[in-house]
């Protein structure tokens, strides 16, 4: 996913009315701004799509979907055809 999307879907999602950022709940961390947490958020999305969609697939707004590529790299004839 390119940087300008993820930064766009990210802000989306961070601007949606109930969202909230979780905070770290371990003693010896420090805690994130909302902005490195931002950046955090987004850094994850691009190299990790799938652990971004189960920790912040919920507020993405169902239009939005269509940006990940679920399907890159595979054969979809062939996923279909043999499942």
């Amino acid at each position: 996913m390119d940087i300008l999307v993820a930064k766009d879907l990210v802000g989306q999602i961070t601007g949606t009315k109930g969202f909230v950022f979780k905070r770290n709940i371990r003693m010896d961390e420090p805690q994130l701004t909302g902005e490195e947490i931002k950046e955090n958020m987004e850094r994850i999305l691009i190299q990790d799509p799938g652990l971004f969609l189960s920790k912040w697939g919920e507020w993405i707004p169902i239009h939005e979907f269509e940006k990940f590529d679920i399907w890159k790299g595979l054969d979809k004839f062939y996923y279909f055809s043999y499942s």
